[in-house]
């Protein structure tokens, strides 16, 4: 079965509605059972459904705004489907409105009945006919919860807010971790040098590297199958200097996720003690 960018985006958002998988354990799985998928492809599925995250309540604000009906009496699966519709109309300049419609429609067919899919129709013409409507407010328009933004302004005002409304819709350099046990960053950079259109060490973090456009996903780079990096925002490299472990001393990691943080531990620790997460 080919590889459907739109189709397999819906599937994560579904799944993420669902509360059962994070959104890096589905992009994993994703990634060990895609094979050899069109890298253009997997490059849009991917930018739909960051895009729809990154954008949601800005999106369906727009969605109530062209529904008689509420948000919550529309289905999940068809919410979706139009958030996805709604995200390639006013946020990818590449593909043509009549496209991104046409697409959504033959999806809601698959999934519902001919009522609804005349619904998602309406919804997406109504949005590709444009302009986009005007957020109900700042928060809408950063797609920030309400009750986040009031907090913000109140902690750090109007213009400050803004200031970190818009650093949070950023999309961020992808940051590598170097594992120090098995390398050190400059030998990571120089392996590393060629595969991104731009790398460099971070300002503050002393093992990590950002990187910018990357030629190809972070798994296919070398060093990265040998655990000689791994993926981490450099906030989250800080942690661990912070906490400063020793070798030979005894931790407890009691706020333990996916183990990055752990592992950082673990790292700063030469592998020598104990380390419980």
């Amino acid at each position: 079965m080919s590889f459907d960018p739109r189709k397999t985006a819906l599937r994560i958002l579904n799944r993420l509605d669902s509360g059962d998988r994070t959104l890096d354990a589905l992009m994993d799985e994703l990634h060990a059972s895609s094979g050899s998928s069109d890298k253009r492809d997997r490059a849009l599925m991917q930018a739909l459904v960051y895009g729809v995250l990154r954008h949601r309540s800005r999106i369906d604000g727009i969605v109530s705004r062209f529904s008689k009906s509420g948000l919550r009496k529309i289905k999940p699966e068809i919410l979706n489907i139009l958030r996805l519709g709604v995200f390639q109309v006013f946020y990818m300049d590449r593909i043509p409105a009549s496209a991104a419609v046409n697409t959504a429609v033959e999806m809601a067919k698959s999934v519902s009945a001919p009522w609804t899919v005349r619904f998602v129709n309406a919804i997406l013409r109504r949005a590709a006919a444009g302009p986009m409507p005007t957020a109900a407010g700042p928060a809408e328009e950063a797609s920030i919860p309400e009750w986040l933004h009031a907090r913000w302004v109140h902690r750090f005002g109007k213009e400050a807010t803004g200031d970190v409304c818009r650093a949070v819709n950023d999309i961020p350099p992808i940051t590598l971790r170097t594992n120090t046990l098995k390398t050190g960053r400059e030998d990571l950079l120089s392996a590393l040098s060629g595969h991104a259109s731009e790398i460099a060490p971070t300002l503050h973090s002393p093992e990590g590297l950002s990187l910018h456009s990357p030629a190809a996903a972070v798994f296919d780079m070398p060093g990265y199958m040998e655990g000689r990096f791994q993926v981490q925002d450099e906030a989250a490299q800080l942690i661990g200097h912070i906490l400063s472990p020793a070798p030979g001393e005894t931790i407890l990691d009691a706020c333990a996720g996916l183990g990055g943080k752990t592992g950082h531990t673990a790292q700063l620790m030469k592998n020598k003690g104990a380390l419980y997460a």
